[in-house]
């Protein structure tokens, strides 16, 4: 769990101010509200399950921003 926790913390650290917005929409899409801006906070009483779905729900925003060239393919 420690590794998904480490790729979310990563993952919203290096999101510009200008993809913010559409990341908190790609993510709300796939179910997962943050909270701040930008970054955006997970409560510390999300268990695995949540932080799957938070992982699940970035990954899947990242790809959709890739494929509509909003972020470059690593």
């Amino acid at each position: 769990m420690a590794h998904l926790r480490k790729e979310l913390t990563l993952c919203l650290i290096v999101c510009f101010r200008s993809l913010s917005g559409k990341i908190r929409m790609g993510l709300m899409t796939h179910g997962v509200d943050v909270m701040g801006a930008p970054g955006g906070f997970v409560s510390a009483m999300h268990g695995g399950a949540e932080i799957e779905k938070t992982v699940h729900a970035l990954r899947m925003t990242v790809r959709a921003l890739k494929a509509e060239r909003e972020v470059k393919a690593a």
